[in-house]
Parts: structure tokens; C-alpha cells; sequence
């Protein structure tokens, strides 16, 4: 009459859920409502190095994600290795963090030209993940003239924030312009 151990561990994995409750993103929770009032089937764009920004939110409010990052985790690491002091006294280093750099930049600029965003989330809070490198999303890429002319078609909507979570900056795309258009002028060159 002993149960099997394969029966007592999936018991045991079955407590912590049942005690714990289904999984509650509060950041979701605190955007969903803003931008499910924006989305209307769209696309959606978010400025974040965290995951768990952009997802469940999109699925949660029914969006298209329009990039090829699940988040932009890349420049974190970038930032503050071009800052390093072995970058500054490696040519070689420096320019591979440059040439990363600029794949990311060229990327958002094809994918905000292929899949022009609805709403676009912007994360504002500071990030541990830049090590103290002075960042913000938006100051950053429209150094580029390429997403400079993309983002001129937005407006900011709205700064969320509450109970901990956020400021997080939401912006539309304004009125009047086809969120399909298709920006062939400005397409990036490869790199």
C-alpha cells in the first residue's frame, strides 16, 4: 500500500497552485485597461529589457507583437559594455558592442516599418540591468533619423503607474496616419 514517489511529487507540485492561486502579472493588470481601450486589434511595441512587460500583456489585450525581440535584453549588456574600461582600451571589443548596438537600432527601425505599433509601451522605471549607465529608451533610438521620422507619428497618451509598479509612458499612433502604411523611404539599409 504505498503510493508511488512519481504520485506523492505531483501532489506536492499540485499544492503550492491550489494554495498560491493562478498567476497574476501586476504590471499587466495595471496596463491592460489603458491599452485594451487603444489597441482595437493592433499592434503593439514595448521599450523594455523585462520579459514580463510585453507578455501576457499582449496576449492579454488581443495584440499583435510587432518585434522580433521578446524584449530588448540586448542593451543592457551593450550600454554598459561600451562604457567598460576594457572596451575603451580594446578596439576590437568596442567595435563588437557597437556593431550590436546597431543591429538593435536597425531592427527596431525594420519592425516599427513592417508592423507599424498601435500603442507603444514605454518602461521608464529605472533599470538595475544598466548598472547605473544614465538610459532611456526613447533618447536613445531617436538619435537614429530612421526611427526619428517613425516616431514623430506618435503622441503620448498616458504615464501609468501605481501601487509599485510602474511609471510606464503609453503612446499612440496619431490620428490620421494608416498604422499599415508602409514607410519604404525610410527603410534601414542593411547592416
Amino acid at each position: 500500500g504505498r503510493l508511488p514517489f512519481g504520485a506523492l511529487a505531483m501532489c506536492g507540485m499540485l499544492v503550492v497552485p491550489l494554495a498560491e492561486g493562478t498567476y497574476v502579472n501586476p504590471t499587466t493588470e495595471l496596463l491592460a485597461p489603458v491599452v485594451r481601450k487603444q489597441i482595437a486589434g493592433g499592434a503593439l511595441y514595448v521599450f523594455s529589457s523585462y520579459v514580463w512587460l510585453g507578455f501576457p500583456l499582449a496576449d492579454t489585450v488581443g495584440a499583435r507583437w510587432t518585434s522580433r525581440f521578446p524584449s530588448l535584453w540586448l542593451l543592457p549588456g551593450v550600454e554598459q559594455g561600451l562604457r567598460s574600461v576594457r572596451a575603451k582600451s580594446d578596439k576590437d571589443l568596442a567595435d563588437a558592442y557597437t556593431r550590436i548596438e546597431r543591429y538593435t537600432v536597425d531592427a527596431v527601425v525594420e519592425d516599427f516599418t513592417k508592423d507599424t505599433p498601435t500603442v507603444v509601451v514605454v518602461d521608464e522605471r529605472p533599470d538595475p540591468r544598466f548598472a547605473g549607465v544614465d538610459f532611456e529608451y526613447l533618447a536613445f533610438f531617436e538619435h537614429d533619423p530612421r526611427f526619428a521620422r517613425l516616431w514623430s507619428r506618435y503622441v503620448k497618451l498616458a504615464r501609468v503607474d501605481g501601487d509599485g509598479v510602474g511609471p510606464y509612458d503609453i503612446y499612440v499612433l496619431r490620428h490620421g496616419h494608416d498604422a499599415t502604411a508602409s514607410l519604404s523611404h525610410s527603410s534601414p539599409t542593411p547592416p
